[in-house]
């Protein structure tokens, strides 16, 4: 399935837009094994960065050691390869996505996201309601949420709708006055259309040759 369970407890840590991601895509890898309290992954540091747009695999290393401090990760472990003495890829011991949690498409890491974007379109998933599919928090209660400035959330939800991965409305409170932003989740099998300016036609200028009578 393309769909994977993010737990929604991550957005009461306060987490960095860094470790919010990188969480995001621990979740997104199909469970190796585990019981029911203990979701197993394994993944590189590399692989993580390529995910979440992260460029500094130090980045990455610090948002797993915070993860691993409030307890979304239990354990980790890193054994050697078959028939060699390389060390393998680390497995990592998370909390299941039990009791609530938001259904996320593991496309979206494929949209070459920077870690702030992949933040507040997590956000967005999460606050979606079932029965609307729309989520109608403001900018000011989102940058509450997230810890940012509103211009950073303005600023986000902007990138977001430009690259196809929300929808905007607006909308009229029920009192008819201000006008509301309510936010839809684009289909991510679509595919985007880019609109392609023709090439500019050189011409070249006319000369005129002198001629004499």
């Amino acid at each position: 399935m393309s769909l994977f369970r993010l737990p929604n407890f991550l957005f009461e840590y306060k987490l960095s837009s860094a470790e919010t991601a990188v969480a995001a895509a621990m979740y997104s890898v199909h469970s190796a094994a585990g019981t029911g309290s203990t979701h197993i992954v394994k993944i590189k540091q590399q692989t993580i960065c390529e995910l979440t747009g992260i460029k500094c695999l130090k980045t990455v290393s610090k948002a797993l050691n915070v993860l691993a401090a409030i307890g979304v990760i239990k354990w980790k472990k890193r054994s050697k390869k078959a028939n060699t003495d390389k060390l393998g890829a680390y497995k990592y011991g998370l909390i299941a996505a039990k009791g609530t949690y938001t259904l996320v498409d593991r496309k979206i890491f494929r949209r070459g996201l920077k870690a702030a974007e992949i933040k507040m379109y997590l956000f967005i998933c999460k606050c979606i309601d079932r029965h609307k599919q729309l989520c109608w928090n403001s900018y000011n209660d989102i940058a509450e949420k997230l810890s940012m400035s509103r211009s950073r959330v303005i600023e986000l939800i902007r990138l977001l709708k430009n690259k196809g991965l929300i929808i905007t409305k607006r909308v009229k409170n029920k009192a008819g006055g201000d006008i509301d932003n309510h936010y839809m989740l684009a289909d991510l099998n679509k595919k985007i259309k880019i609109k392609r300016r023709k090439p500019t036609v050189f011409t070249p200028p006319l000369t005129f040759k002198n001629t004499k009578n």
